[in-house]
């Protein structure tokens, strides 16, 4: 665990607890990235799968950062998902404390009726 003082270093004697040892050095802001992507059927909405089924990651290989989905489409959906490396933005949209407002749009390829009629009979 590191911290970041005032000065903008880190004192890995203070944060680890190293004895003598004392490493001052600057630290590396990492750039927040956020990506809206339309997701496609058929790719997870994770970073990874140990099926080896596809992933919205796959989708994005080429951004030099570690990318992490906020929140969760179905395999099968299609539509808008964010990617981001920002942490603290992704828990502060799907932690539900924050209750923070989603809207989902849905069309469905067959009619509600045919499917609370197919619902009713099984």
């Amino acid at each position: 665990f590191f911290f970041q003082a005032e000065d903008g270093i880190r004192d890995a004697q203070e944060s680890r607890g190293l004895g003598d040892v004392y490493k001052r050095q600057p630290l590396k802001r990492e750039q927040h990235l956020y990506i809206m992507l339309n997701k496609p059927r058929g790719y997870l909405s994770t970073t990874s799968d140990e099926r080896g089924r596809k992933t919205v990651v796959n989708l994005v290989k080429d951004v030099d950062a570690r990318l992490y989905p906020v929140g969760r489409l179905d395999k099968d959906s299609e539509g808008l998902i964010l990617l981001t490396n920002d942490g603290e933005f992704t828990n502060k949209i799907i932690h539900p404390s924050n209750h923070f407002k989603k809207t989902y749009r849905v069309t469905l390829n067959l009619s509600l009726i045919h499917i609370c009629r197919c619902r009713r009979r099984g």
